[in-house]
């Protein structure tokens, strides 16, 4: 009888260990689990965008055109840091055209130097004007590697009776083709879709290729669904942007010798 007791005890014992040891590993399990931090939502880059307005562009207080300046923004500066689209306060319309205007929404942006503020969105891109110069490299090519990698080295021009000239190719499918002749030069840009919007594209290339756009005859041509700009002091040096069937851009600039 004595026997049968204590195993009785025993085994009761050996139960309530098992059983109070549950607990323990369901709790340990727990305590392991919160000692990993959690996955925080990944939030995407601030955006940041340039100026490309060869005179700069006014920050200002409130948005619009009228507002208190704040500073200005130069070209070729850092970028700015997008805080807020405002679409609310409807797109302002810089440049007006018959067929096609320059416009865009107000943002409130942030400085490099943290100055606060609102500008017009439609003379910033997000890609950088070019700021070191090669004398070896035309300026529309240039310009196109701020957008995307060379593939390949230089290839003779494409364009028939030209004394000289190059075609350079881009790893995102884009070409370039300058062209020069007794008479002038041709540079040709072929940009594939996706990659910039016309007005981005013409509002880019204004500032890079002229440095006074007061003395430019800005518009667009409805034909040729392009803009386009000229500048009579230099030989009329023009500058066409358009719009081809597939959604790519066309680029073509021609002066005078």
């Amino acid at each position: 009888m004595r026997y049968t007791l204590l195993f009785a005890l025993l085994f009761a014992a050996i139960v309530a260990c098992r059983q109070n040891a549950k607990p323990d590993q369901t709790t340990n399990q727990t305590v392991a689990d919160s000692s990993v931090p959690a996955v925080a939502g990944t939030e995407s880059a601030a955006k940041r965008l340039y100026v490309h307005a060869a005179k700069g562009l006014v920050l200002r207080k409130s948005p619009n055109k009228d507002g208190e300046k704040i500073a200005t923004l130069p070209y070729r500066g850092p970028a700015v840091e997008v805080l807020e689209t405002l679409s609310s306060a409807g797109r302002f319309v810089a440049e007006r055209f018959d067929g096609q205007n320059i416009e865009g929404d107000w943002l409130r942006v942030r400085t490099h130097d943290g100055k606060e503020g609102y500008v017009f969105g439609g003379y910033l891109s997000r890609y950088p004007p070019v700021a070191v110069f090669s004398s070896d490299v035309e300026l529309l090519d240039q310009f196109y590697r701020t957008i995307s990698p060379i593939k390949g080295d230089h290839e003779k021009t494409r364009q028939p009776h030209a004394l000289d000239g190059y075609v350079q190719n881009y790893a995102d499918g884009a070409i370039y083709d300058s062209a020069f002749f007794p008479g002038g030069a041709a540079h040709l840009l072929e940009i594939p879709p996706g990659k910039l919007d016309l007005q981005e594209a013409f509002v880019m290339l204004r500032s890079l290729v002229f440095t006074r756009p007061e003395e430019v005859a800005s518009s667009f041509d409805r034909r040729k669904n392009a803009f386009v700009a000229v500048h009579e002091a230099e030989g009329y040096t023009t500058l066409t942007v358009s719009r081809k069937p597939d959604g790519g851009l066309a680029v073509e600039l021609t002066y005078p010798d």
